[in-house]
């Protein structure tokens, strides 16, 4: 990871945009300690881009409902 990536931060605003999801959800996702980590300095909150990339990665699903999937990540085959 480059050093300017690594760096990189955001504001709820931009971090929503970023992830596809409204400001409102984003802090509703902090309030409720779900979203994204994030960095607060007195009344400001500010998004990482890494963390951002690490929380998408990581709500990744693979779910097959013709196999039998399952919402771990993993996929169930059938046999």
């Amino acid at each position: 990871m480059s050093q300017s990536t690594s760096s990189t931060v955001l504001t709820t605003r931009q971090a929503a945009a970023y992830l596809g999801v409204s400001k409102v959800t984003l802090e509703r996702w902090r309030m409720q300690g779900i979203g994204p980590r994030y960095v607060k300095h007195g009344r400001y909150v500010r998004y990482r881009l890494h963390d951002l990339e690490r929380f998408f990665e990581e709500n990744v699903v693979a779910f097959d409902a013709l196999e039998g999937g399952s919402r771990t990540g993993e996929v169930r085959h059938g046999g």
